[in-house]
């Protein structure tokens, strides 16, 4: 079975979410690996390639499940940094979260 497309606002929110994982200040690197089940380079080129396709990549999807969750669940304190900087409300990820997990 496969995902349905996310909308557009959806898309743009993983995105910016996608960029926040990448920033070195929401999850440290001695971390990263653990927290994610992929490296820093390999998550961040899985997150330059997810929207290359139509049919999201098993480590693709992985990278976007594990920015969702940590970004919610890791508790690395910076919620005002993630709205001021890449315009994500816990609210607005939380929902996409519920939508992309469900899917």
């Amino acid at each position: 079975m496969s995902r349905p497309d996310p909308s557009r606002e959806d898309r743009d929110l993983i995105r910016r979410c996608l960029e926040a994982c990448q920033d070195r200040r929401f999850f440290e690197d001695v971390e990263f690996e653990t927290l994610f089940g992929l490296t820093r380079p390999a998550f961040c080129a899985a997150a330059r390639r997810w929207t290359e396709h139509g049919r999201i990549a098993p480590q693709i999807e992985s990278a976007i499940l594990s920015a969702l969750n940590n970004l919610l669940g890791y508790p690395h304190g910076m919620d005002d940094l993630l709205q001021r900087e890449f315009g994500v409300s816990r609210e607005q990820l939380g929902e996409v979260f519920r939508r992309w997990r469900t899917a």
